[in-house]
């Protein structure tokens, strides 16, 4: 009883976390505000979506909707290894 009651809280609290992430995120993404503060709004955006993966994550926790997830995230990570990582000079 006391592990369900635990998982069902940290389940909530996880889904509220991530709303409020969520809505954060669409908030800053008037372009008024990203132009404004760009910087701020990079490094911002980058920590809300990983809170918001992290929320979703534990908010799906034993179901089959988080391989759906993990597919995503490895997209993204894949995707940031290639945009981030300098090109190979072949001479």
């Amino acid at each position: 009883m006391y592990v369900h009651l635990r998982r069902l809280l940290l389940n909530r609290l996880m889904s509220e976390q991530g709303t409020i992430a969520f809505v954060l995120i669409f908030f800053q993404s008037f372009s008024v505000i990203r132009h404004a503060f760009y910087e701020t709004f990079l490094h911002l955006h980058i920590l809300l979506a990983s809170l918001s993966l992290v929320a979703v994550w534990i908010h799906l926790d034993g179901l089959s909707q988080q391989q759906f997830l993990m597919a995503a995230v490895a997209i993204w990570a894949i995707e940031v290894c290639i945009t981030k990582t300098p090109a190979i000079k072949l001479s």
